[in-house]
């Protein structure tokens, strides 16, 4: 297995009220941005989505959960990492609780 090469987690989504707005010139379509950074704050990658309007509840809501995935990847990686090296876990164990922790990390259903 090939040395970790990503900046290391945990990971988390900036502030939804600091998203960025901002028309497209040619098509006249709105691009919203969401930070996701580092634990020390340094923003490491971005979600992005486009729609029609200024504002849209539905893709909003949906740039949200694509960046709580992002910020979810450093967690879900290191506990697949451990699945292959011990596949045979059970529920109720540390592993499984820490398995529970990253899915809801990525869908929201956990802070």
């Amino acid at each position: 297995m090939s040395a970790q090469q990503h900046t290391p987690g945990p990971w988390k989504k900036g502030n939804p009220n600091d998203d960025w707005r901002s028309p497209y010139r040619e098509d006249n379509k709105t691009s919203v941005s969401l930070n996701v950074e580092a634990g020390s704050g340094e923003v490491i990658a971005m979600a992005v989505i486009c729609y029609d309007e200024w504002t849209n509840k539905e893709k909003d809501a949906e740039l949200k959960a694509n960046a709580r995935l992002i910020a979810a990847a450093p967690e879900l990686l290191a506990v697949l990492l451990e699945a292959v090296e011990q596949p045979m876990r059970t529920e109720g164990s540390d592993w499984w609780v820490r398995v529970n922790a990253a899915i809801g990390k990525a869908t929201g259903e956990q802070p």
